[in-house]
């Protein structure tokens, strides 16, 4: 006979942070609703719910107008972030991936970590580990990120790492050239000088070379920026892109 009693202990094959989603047009409400709940577990299962929730782009609008944007934002107030980054010095391995791809969202993660790389890379052993890491193609693709200091610090790492013959074959496989011409009419100037340097850099190769070759009037007028830096690197580039032996 069954009883009216809970059991303290789940069935199996139950997952207690997941929770379930109300139906139609009544999941976002709820779990805009759950987001603000006091308890803990429930704030944890109703972000799990809304990531899996929205996936699907067609939910995404729907989110946006029931307000779920403000209760997330009060979710990373509540210094969430910062519990996360302590994760990451304690937690096993399968944790912490999922801590970094969950961090990794947040557009000053990835630049304090673009800015970190730049400044281990200025030793060569943190050349050779950001090769050997794999690191370059993160790099590459932080290049169109709409963070300004982001792409200027990945220009920079990027810099630091072509200063080996092995950096700068590995960026250029990575296609870098053409987001750095993008780059060398960026309003922010030390996004400027650090895209020169990463070229000049790529331009000491055959192939780099013969590629920038065919870009000189997106580099030429920079010779004369009102930015004494940005033009100083853009001559420097200049003339290695144009050096005949």
């Amino acid at each position: 006979m069954a009883l009216a009693i809970i059991s303290l202990k789940p069935p199996p094959n139950v997952d207690p942070t997941k929770a379930t989603l109300a139906y139609g047009r009544l999941a976002i409400k709820r779990i805009n609703r759950e987001l603000k709940d006091t308890d803990l577990i429930t704030r944890q299962r109703a972000v799990k719910a809304l990531c899996d929730y929205l996936h699907d782009p067609e939910h995404i609008e729907e989110a946006i107008n029931e307000g779920t944007i403000c209760c997330v934002q009060a979710v990373i107030e509540a210094k969430y972030i910062d519990l996360l980054v302590r994760c990451v010095e304690k937690e096993v391995d399968e944790i912490k991936i999922i801590v970094l791809n969950t961090l990794y969202h947040c557009f000053k993660i990835r630049t304090r970590a673009a800015q970190n790389i730049l400044r281990l890379c200025v030793n060569l052993r943190g050349k050779q580990e950001a090769l050997d890491n794999e690191t370059i193609p993160a790099l590459v693709s932080l290049l169109n990120d709409p963070s300004e200091d982001l792409k200027a610090f990945s220009a920079g790492a990027l810099g630091f790492i072509c200063t080996t013959n092995h950096g700068r074959y590995t960026t250029l496989n990575a296609g870098a050239i053409p987001l750095l011409l993008n780059l060398v009419d960026d309003k922010c100037s030390r996004v400027r000088v650090n895209t020169f340097k990463v070229l000049t850099c790529l331009s000491e190769t055959p192939e780099g070379r013969r590629i920038l070759l065919d870009h000189l009037n997106k580099i030429s007028p920079h010779v004369t920026d009102m930015n004494a830096a940005v033009a100083k690197h853009a001559k420097i580039a200049l003339s290695v892109i144009t050096w005949q032996p």
